[in-house]
């Protein structure tokens, strides 16, 4: 992601850099650093992740994961979204992926959330099912 941040920004980076969020100019300069051939590595072991899941999804009969989508509740604030550890093998595969939040709450008062994962491509599926499964989890 971050080398495609770079490459998307090539052109306006080095005009705006000033204007760039801390967040961002990370990722493009992270980004920065990695080569066209490790780039093209990282893709291959993409497909490799997705093929695996893809393969154990058919060979169990599995529609869907779900799946807590963080280690904790919600963090306060906008600043973060919380661990990303439970994330990082769906965003890897670039699986859909649908996190909603839980009626269970943590002493704070925040959130705990299920992620739900389908199969690559059925992005509408898994919004489906995300209607039904967070009608479970309804707020109060």
């Amino acid at each position: 992601m971050a080398y495609e941040m770079a490459q998307a920004h090539a052109d306006l980076y080095p005009r705006f850099k000033a204007l760039y969020r801390p967040n961002t100019l990370r990722l493009i300069r992270m980004g920065q650093g990695i080569s066209a051939a490790q780039h093209d590595a990282n893709l291959a072991m993409q497909r490799e992740v997705r093929a695996r899941l893809l393969d154990a999804m058919q060979t169990n009969e599995i529609d869907l994961w779900i799946a807590p989508a963080a280690t904790g509740s919600a963090p306060r604030g906008i600043e973060s979204t919380g661990n990303s550890a439970l994330n990082l093998v769906w965003t890897l595969s670039g699986l859909p992926v649908l996190a909603v939040p839980t009626a269970s709450r943590s002493a704070e008062g925040l959130p705990f959330g299920v992620q739900m994962i389908g199969a690559f491509g059925n992005d509408e599926r898994v919004l489906r099912w995300g209607e039904q499964i967070a009608a479970v989890f309804v707020y109060s």
